[in-house]
């Protein structure tokens, strides 16, 4: 793989220790690129208004496992927003192209632009049109997975045909993607972190109960409210437990609906975890459940099936490129009763996945070495081109 390659990321976020999730797609893939010789930098471009600055850019950085990553809020004070930014991307697209100006003064040349999501996507339009970089985009957002899109993302997907290379993360979105925007999309799946195919694969004989898990921000797409409703229902409640981990406007509801079906005992919501504590709740749990309205992959589920765990999900789209009758089960969107049916079964017979098959198939597919190849290939053969 050649050495000297260097690769800016356009990202919608980066985990830190505030909120060491969001990001965390882009996080893993720009650790796992620059372990294998890429060099990756990470820019993150956060508008934020206040009283006082009438426009400025505050810029921080630091870096993560060798990949340098950037923070760069523009500033820009309440009172002149409204006429400065009547068409809506100025700021940041001004930005981008800022950083990579000085990049280039301080002798930092980027091969190539890899953004991530349509929005911060679209603000690196102009890195290809002003810097002559060549353009690939990854499209991971479920709003984008849609039959018909809303008229923002509409507009937005204008990037998609500046782009030199589309990348979706699921064949059903990159399908949804062609038909909506007219522009071939190939399909480069989500990756798990090596961090996750550490340690032994746990079998909890002697525990009394089953521990279902399950991670996500907790935003109504995610399905936690019918999650938490079908768990009331099961039959086998007194021999399981469920835990989920993440945080979102939706934390109070739920656990509002935890108290009023009184199972504060069995229903534990964790918050923010480390990936690091991630994977120490997955070996330590038994089944994850995916509860989602729509997905467009879920990489919290191929990080399950690295420690060997079977899966439960909605028939939410992304999760049909992996979960088959080796490695779990579907249940419609949004219908309580399966869920609860699907869960009781797991309760009863779950013994009967093997976690060395779940793990050497994730294994197989979505590893750091197998994705990070179809990358560099692409980064290959996108920048021959464009040369």
């Amino acid at each position: 793989m050649e050495k000297n390659m260097r690769v800016l990321f356009v990202s919608r976020g980066y985990p830190t220790e505030k909120n060491p999730m969001f990001g965390n797609y882009e996080a893993v893939q720009a650790r796992a690129l620059t372990k294998r010789g890429i060099q990756v930098t990470v820019v993150v471009i956060r508008r934020i208004r206040n009283y006082f600055f009438s426009y400025q850019f505050v810029e921080k950085h630091f870096q993560d496992e060798g990949v340098d990553v950037y923070f760069i809020n523009s500033t820009i004070s309440y009172f002149i927003a409204p006429f400065y930014i009547f068409r809506n991307k100025r700021l940041e697209e001004k930005a981008l192209c800022k950083f990579v100006r000085e990049s280039l003064k301080n002798g930092i040349c980027f091969d190539l632009v890899h953004a991530h999501i349509i929005v911060p996507a679209v603000f690196a339009i102009p890195l290809k049109t002003q810097f002559n970089l060549p353009l690939v985009v990854t499209e991971h957002w479920s709003r984008v997975n849609q039959d018909t899109v809303d008229s923002y993302i509409h507009e937005n997907g204008k990037v998609y045909q500046y782009a030199d290379y589309v990348m979706a993360v699921s064949h059903f979105l990159a399908t949804n993607i062609t038909k909506n925007f007219g522009v071939k999309c190939h399909v480069v799946n989500n990756m798990v972190d090596d961090l996750f195919f550490e340690g032994n694969l746990e079998e909890h004989q002697d525990r009394p109960t089953v521990r279902f898990i399950a991670v996500g921000s907790l935003l109504p797409i995610k399905g936690f409210d019918m999650l938490i409703r079908a768990f009331a229902k099961m039959k086998m409640k007194s021999k399981a437990d469920l835990f989920i981990i993440g945080m979102g406007s939706e934390y109070q509801n739920l656990q509002d609906l935890i108290n009023s079906v009184l199972l504060q005992e069995k229903i534990h919501l964790l918050g923010y975890k480390s990936p690091e504590e991630i994977s120490n709740l997955l070996s330590d749990s038994d089944c994850y459940v995916l509860s989602s309205k729509s997905e467009t992959f879920c990489i919290a589920c191929i990080e399950a099936m690295a420690k060997g765990l079977p899966v439960i999900a909605t028939d939410c789209g992304g999760p049909k490129e992996y979960i088959n009758e080796e490695t779990g089960v579907f249940v419609p969107v949004d219908d309580e009763d399966a869920l609860a049916d699907a869960m009781d079964r797991m309760v009863l017979d779950g013994k009967k996945y093997n976690k060395d098959r779940i793990r050497n198939y994730c294994r197989e597919h979505f590893s750091e070495d197998v994705i990070v190849g179809q990358l560099s290939r692409i980064y290959h053969e996108t920048i021959s081109k464009y040369k």
